[in-house]
């Protein structure tokens, strides 16, 4: 099973995330969130656009 898969979303949405096409929405954002803290990754702070 793939990410896109497990998260519920295309594979296209998982790539427009990662190209910068388009952010995902709040609550998939906060779920990002816990598990990078989770996995205890470095989450950069948000760049201003």
């Amino acid at each position: 099973m793939d990410f896109a898969e497990q998260m519920g979303v295309r594979r296209q949405t998982v790539s427009e995330w990662e190209n910068g096409v388009y952010d995902p929405d709040r609550s998939t954002s906060k779920f990002f969130e816990l598990l990078a803290k989770t996995a205890r990754f470095e989450v950069p702070p948000a760049e201003d656009s």
